[in-house]
């Protein structure tokens, strides 16, 4: 099913690409004495597929702008995409004991960000894992290149990023680290201090 959305609402060049060699068939068999009448049917569901893609905003696709800005952002040393993407009720746990909330997180990315550098990020797969009504949760990889003093490389992770349908619009309420390097991360404080 997954497959059937990407196609239909989230892919203009496979759907325009299925619809042309579509639509160039049907030209070809009119053209050799058949009927007009499917050419003309399949243009118009072309365009009414088209115009649908257009305006549909799908969560995968409503996640990949939101986290490609703030990834953007971030290569940038930069936290101002991730303080407008998160939600006043944002909770991502706790550190050193105390609750991160919205204002905290943005703090402790910013302390991250002067202690190291990221030379680019690059999401590589992004996946719509928790559905309700009004909330769903985006999987989303990463691939790194991070400076820290002389020592560089370049590294996965894995996030599991919650958004919620607020008075604002479609916010991020949570943020949890699935792995970083292959390695299941379980704290704030184990990424602030690695």
């Amino acid at each position: 099913m997954d497959w059937l959305t990407w196609l239909l609402l989230e892919s203009p060049a496979a759907l325009g690409t299925l619809l042309g060699l579509t639509l160039f068939v049907l030209l070809v068999r009119w053209r050799r004495g058949g009927s007009p009448r499917p050419l003309v049917v399949a243009l118009a569901v072309s365009v009414v597929l088209l115009v649908t893609q257009a305006l549909v905003v799908t969560h995968r696709e409503r996640a990949a702008h939101v986290l490609d800005a703030i990834a953007a952002d971030i290569a940038r040393a930069r936290t101002g995409a991730l303080a407008a993407a998160l939600d006043e009720q944002f909770d991502a746990g706790r550190h050193r004991g105390e609750p991160l909330t919205r204002a905290r997180f943005v703090e402790y990315v910013q302390a991250l960000l002067r202690r190291i550098n990221v030379v680019w990020v690059q999401r590589t797969d992004l996946d719509i894992t928790g559905r309700q009504p009004g909330r769903f949760v985006a999987e989303a990889q990463y691939l790194a290149e991070i400076n820290h003093d002389q020592l560089s490389g370049t590294f996965r992770s894995r996030w599991a990023v919650t958004f919620a349908r607020t008075a604002h619009g479609w916010q991020i309420v949570q943020i949890e680290p699935m792995f970083i390097d292959g390695v299941p991360v379980a704290s704030w404080e184990r990424i602030a201090r690695e």
